[in-house]
């Protein structure tokens, strides 16, 4: 026979009845093979019954070295919080042009600018006027019944929301001292005067390598500092 299929040859059974072999197989492109099963059950039409044999469960062959390169992949890089991957490239940051403003919280803001005048002399920015309509108060709802002066750079307001028996401390969380400028060591010695006359409490000046400072206090007791850069 000329085909997908061989022919077999003749085999004779104990009844004497000619039995032929199963055809070899000559091709892989072979049909799924038929198992030959009976109907079960009441009722049921005797006779045979061809059904397709399931498929095999053997678990194909893995491909030479797969399971090692997915098991890379899944394993490189950093990890980061709550185990995502890092990312790779440049860092994204936030561009500033400068410094805009600094509020301190005072107990009596009456107090704290009369020391600031005096020992400042800054411009006033915002302040909500005494005789103020109700208008202007909601216009200048950010000042919080204080002031916010001028400064060189900059903005500096004054809160009075602190409780009166509160204190400043630099050795809480939060601002440990604030810093300004001055144009020589002489404006430092000169400022010592000033605070003198104003009562309030200062070091003396101090040479801090590349520049002269000189430390003091407000009514708060928030640590203030003027420093001139040398050179």
């Amino acid at each position: 026979m000329i085909g997908r299929y061989a022919a077999a040859a003749p085999v004779t059974s104990t009844s004497g009845r000619p039995r032929r072999r199963r055809p070899a197989v000559l091709e892989a492109d072979e049909p799924p093979r038929l198992a030959r099963r009976s109907r079960v059950g009441v009722g049921a039409r005797s006779g045979p019954r061809w059904t397709q044999r399931p498929p095999s469960r053997r678990r194909a062959p893995r491909a030479h070295g797969v399971g090692v390169a997915a098991a890379r992949v899944e394993t490189s890089g950093s990890r980061g919080a709550g185990g995502a991957a890092a990312c790779d490239g440049p860092r994204v940051t936030i561009s500033t042009t400068g410094f805009s403003h600094v509020r301190l919280t005072v107990r009596d803001v009456e107090t704290s600018r009369r020391f600031y005048d005096r020992v400042f002399g800054w411009e006033v920015a915002y302040e909500v006027p005494a005789d103020a309509d109700q208008a202007t108060r909601d216009k200048l709802w950010f000042v919080f019944g204080g002031v916010i002066y001028k400064v060189p750079g900059g903005l500096l307001g004054l809160r009075p929301v602190a409780p009166g028996e509160d204190s400043f401390s630099e050795d809480r969380v939060g601002l440990d001292h604030l810093s300004f400028s001055v144009a020589s060591k002489a404006d430092l010695d000169a400022a010592v005067a000033v605070l003198d006359a104003a009562g309030a409490p200062h070091g003396e000046v101090k040479d801090a390598g590349a520049m002269h400072l000189l430390e003091f206090r407000d009514p708060d007791g928030i640590a203030l500092e003027l420093v001139a850069m040398k050179g």
